[in-house]
């Protein structure tokens, strides 16, 4: 997950950083929701072909960060894990957006 920190510099700026950052954050969720669901990579790679760049980098690196994790047995550990995953992307966008 350490490239999200460079692509998510590539995005155009229309709204501020929280705005963009919420957008990861909540494209974070999803992604390892469907993870701990069983969706497999291959079917989560394919909804990212269909975003455009940087979009889509943005998306990937989620992919292979979450599909990292081993898929969680108990409803309440894979919601935590859920919610961590968000929380992190989130904090990694934020700290991208920092001026150096």
């Amino acid at each position: 997950m350490r490239s999200i920190i460079a692509l998510v510099g590539l995005v155009t700026l229309s709204a501020g950083a929280d705005d963009l950052c919420d957008q990861v954050s909540e494209a974070a969720i999803n992604v390892m929701e469907a993870r701990q669901g069983g969706v497999s990579r291959t079917a989560m790679k394919r909804i990212a072909d269909q975003q455009e760049s940087p979009e889509r980098e943005v998306m990937i690196e989620l992919i292979v960060a979450a599909y990292e994790s081993e898929v969680l047995l108990s409803a309440e550990a894979r919601q935590r894990k859920i919610s961590e995953f968000g929380d992190a992307s989130y904090e990694k966008c934020l700290e991208s957006q920092k001026p150096d």
